[in-house]
């Protein structure tokens, strides 16, 4: 008789660990899950991911007359020193990834100058959705109210479809519920390749966000979504070489989940 799984207990969706589980569920099970130690790379994406915050952070902590590209730089060559090159592949790979940061940073701050302080600066904040029977808990790099428009924007290193849908539905359900407004526009900003994605969330993404949340949910809670296969989105993950789950099978499910995905939002 096969055993029955028991579903993996979420009190709390967060952004953190929506974006892994979109990105790569096998490295998310290793992480959150088995809660496994980070390999070299995640380290070294951590640690660039902080020293990102932390330059946002104490830039727009500037007096607004402060704020321009000479204190910026000077901020971005303080945190820069607490990564090692170690972290990375290379040397090669260090000194890409660093400069891209820096000029990226440079064109998305400096090019925003406002008359007043956010709203929110790397504020973290929780909310119940009883449709999804959990909270909801994310970070708001920046919220920003300018000429009667309520802007979010979020700051991460790269991009693709997936995680723009996510933050898309993410950010809509979460300021409708915490807020009890939309946020006239949602902006993510790329911090390797340079894309802006600007979003401008309706009603009916509110609805399709919570059909969308639900489902990662539901596939984050089985275990039986956690199979022995090679992830699509990221083939030198070491976790495609080191799968232990006791029930793991070989039925590839990311396309399944790309595809579920699809059928619900379209």
């Amino acid at each position: 008789m096969k055993r029955k799984n028991h579903l993996i207990s979420i009190k709390t969706l967060t952004d953190n660990h929506l974006e892994s589980f979109i990105r790569c569920p096998n490295k998310f099970y290793h992480q959150y899950i088995l809660r496994k130690n980070s390999s070299g790379e995640d380290l070294g994406r951590q640690m660039v991911e902080f020293f990102v915050h932390k330059i946002i952070l104490d830039y727009y902590r500037l007096p607004l007359k402060e704020q321009n590209e000479l204190n910026l730089l000077k901020i971005i060559v303080q945190y820069r020193d607490y990564i090692h090159p170690s972290l990375f592949e290379s040397k090669v790979e260090y000194y890409v990834t660093l400069a891209k940061i820096t000029d990226h940073l440079l064109l998305f701050l400096t090019s925003n100058q406002q008359d007043e302080p956010p709203l929110f600066l790397y504020e973290r904040l929780q909310v119940p959705v009883k449709e999804l029977k959990t909270n909801l808990s994310l970070t708001i790099d920046m919220g920003e109210w300018c000429k009667n428009t309520f802007t979010i924007k979020k700051y991460i290193l790269d991009t693709d479809d997936r995680i723009v849908s996510l933050y898309k539905y993410l950010l809509a359900v979460f300021a409708k519920k915490a807020f009890g407004v939309l946020p006239d526009q949602i902006e993510l900003f790329s911090l390797l390749d340079g894309n802006r994605h600007t979003m401008t969330p309706t009603e009916h993404d509110v609805a399709k966000g919570l059909m969308y949340l639900e489902l990662v949910k539901d596939h984050i809670q089985k275990p039986e979504y956690y199979v022995k296969r090679n992830c699509d989105h990221c083939s030198e993950c070491i976790h495609n070489k080191e799968y232990d789950h006791p029930e793991a099978q070989n039925e590839n499910k990311s396309n399944l989940l790309a595809a579920s995905f699809k059928t619900v939002l379209h």
